[in-house]
């Protein structure tokens, strides 16, 4: 017959109670002393400078980049004084803009001469125009009033100004006719002449 342990009296194996595990223990939390607190916000500062610094660096390179490849002085100035603005060391942008400045200066005078120019061609055409009218008045006076020499004095100074006005050569040429028929009357003499030239001087 088979034998329990109880039959033999012996004790009970005791069962052993679970082990719990003991939590982990947190380090202490240390603030960081002031040196470590300047050395960390440095480095934050330098990566920040850093990043700018080099976004800077790529805007000058593009406005460095479009003023050179362009040939309007006027805008190569704005290019250049952004570059300045940007890098006041920025020796290449700095000589770009008085080069630039230069030329715009260069073209303004050109273009302020040249109104100067056209405002007396403006001036000089009236007053010879008015000239001109002034002595054809006063030659056609003279030449109705029968003095020839008179009237071609004050018409040399409308043909000098206006040499391809009409109403000029018209005039020198009655004169011209004017002054030939009286010297072949003066020397057919007479009355009869004279009354000649008279009727002739009616009719202009």
């Amino acid at each position: 017959p088979k034998v329990s342990r109880a039959d033999l009296h012996l004790p009970a194996t005791p069962v052993p109670s679970p082990q719990t595990t003991p939590a982990p223990v947190s380090a202490p939390v240390v603030a960081p002393t002031p040196v470590e607190v300047a050395l960390i916000e440095g480095q934050k500062a330098s990566a920040k400078q850093t990043s700018e610094d080099k976004a800077t660096k790529q805007k000058t390179a593009a406005l460095m980049n479009q003023a050179l490849n362009n040939t309007d002085p006027q805008l190569q100035m704005s290019l250049y004084g952004q570059v300045v603005q940007l890098d006041p060391s920025n020796a290449a942008a700095v000589q770009g803009f008085k080069e630039a400045q230069a030329r715009v200066q260069a073209t303004q005078a050109v273009q302020q001469k040249n109104e100067v120019a056209q405002v007396s061609q403006q001036q000089d055409s009236q007053t010879h125009e008015q000239q001109t009218t002034d002595s054809l008045v006063q030659a056609q006076s003279a030449f109705l009033g029968g003095h020839f020499g008179e009237a071609s004095t004050a018409l040399a100074l409308a043909e000098r100004l206006s040499p391809d006005n009409p109403m000029v050569r018209d005039l020198r040429s009655r004169i011209s006719v004017a002054s030939s028929l009286r010297s072949r009357l003066y020397f057919l003499g007479g009355a009869a002449g004279l009354l000649s030239l008279a009727g002739l001087f009616a009719f202009w």
